[in-house]
Formats: structure tokens, C-alpha cells, sequence
């Protein structure tokens, strides 16, 4: 089924009636592993305090969705931003031993100050194959360019052959990888910090 994107979608931030929904989002795709950072915190109610304490990560600002104009679900979601000096919000760090607070910020800060990073790329089962996925990556480099950024960072597990295929086909090489060995059970062993230089 082809989708044209004007008649079929929107393009706007996320609001505060959308954030719960992009929380899930965010948890879902980091595929457990902020569940396993925070341990028996419940992560979804804790992103969401801080979000609503002024967080200059965890807002709405940050989170561009695309929605089906047919029933204004989420279709797809990038979660990114400039990295500053520190901005893993305090409430966060008192919450994470420091070997598990040093992994949360080489996942979440993996670049260096003034870099921008994606934390999330988010796009529907149901609408995968549509250029949703392309139209993020662009989103992602011209908000990169606005924020003066010269490279943009993200975090990828290894064995995720799919989304490292995706990467690739838009230039991102691997930078430093990330081993989860503090996470106990964890069903990923490994993670790359990919790198795209913005020309």
C-alpha cells in the first residue's frame, strides 16, 4: 500500500497529552535496557517526573512525531538532541550507582558537548517501508544543522543487523562501543556509538 505523506500524515512535536505515549515509546525501543539501569524504579513514571521538571532533555521540544492523519496514532517518533556539558537530569543520577550512571551517560551522552544526539527512532510496524524511516534521518540532520552541529551520535546494539543496515545506508560509522556487562541478564552483550558527519 503506497502512502502519500501530505494527505496521509502530520508532523508536529509532542505535546503533554502525547508524552505519555512517547515514554512508552522511548522505554520500549531502548529494549528493556533503562528497565535494567533503574532496577526496580518504575522508568516510565520516573522520565516522566522529569519531564515535567523542566529536564532540557526530556521534553517536548526534543520529540518530533508523525501521525496518521486516518486515526492520530504515532506512526513514527524521533526522540533528539544537542548534547550540553551534563544534561542527564540530577534526579536521575541519584537514582544509579556509578559504574550503572557511567553507562546510562556513554548511552545517552555518547557524543561530545555540542553534538547532536538520537536518543530514539521510532516507526510503526504498521507503517515501516514508507520512507518514515528516511524522513526521521532527515528530520535529524537539518535539526543537527539548525542546533550548529557538525555530527550527529546514536546508540545501537550490536546484534541488531536491521537498524545497524539502516544506519550505514545513511553514513554512520561505528565510534566506541559499550559493553552491558554491569547489567546482569541483560540480553544484549554488547552496543555501538555510531557517528555521522554533517558536511
Amino acid at each position: 500500500m503506497s502512502m502519500d505523506f501530505e494527505s496521509d500524515f502530520s508532523l508536529q512535536m509532542a505535546d503533554e497529552a502525547s508524552l505519555e505515549q512517547c515514554i512508552r515509546i522511548i522505554s520500549e525501543v531502548s529494549d528493556t535496557l533503562l528497565d535494567k539501569l533503574f532496577n526496580r524504579i518504575d522508568i516510565k513514571k520516573a522520565m516522566l517526573l522529569v519531564s515535567q521538571n523542566g529536564s532540557d532533555i526530556f521534553n517536548c521540544d526534543n520529540i518530533y512525531l508523525v501521525k496518521a492523519r486516518a486515526d492520530g496514532q504515532i506512526a513514527a517518533m524521533l526522540f533528539a538532541y544537542k548534547v550540553l556539558d551534563d544534561n542527564l537530569p540530577l534526579i536521575l543520577r541519584s537514582m544509579l550507582n556509578k559504574e550503572r550512571f557511567n553507562l546510562l551517560k556513554k548511552v545517552m551522552l555518547s557524543g561530545y558537548k555540542g553534538s547532536f544526539y538520537i536518543n530514539t527512532v521510532y516507526v510503526n510496524e504498521k507503517y515501516q517501508g514508507q520512507g518514515l524511516g528516511s524522513l526521521l534521518m532527515e528530520l535529524a540532520k537539518e535539526a543537527a544543522r539548525d542546533c550548529q552541529c557538525k555530527d550527529i551520535f546514536l546508540h545501537c546494539y550490536a546484534d541488531n543487523s536491521k537498524a545497524l543496515g539502516m544506519y550505514e545506508k545513511y553514513d554512520f560509522k561505528v565510534h566506541d562501543s559499550i559493553s552491558y556487562e554491569a547489567l546482569p541478564s541483560f540480553k544484549h552483550e554488547k552496543g555501538y556509538i555510531l557517528r555521522l558527519e554533517l558536511l
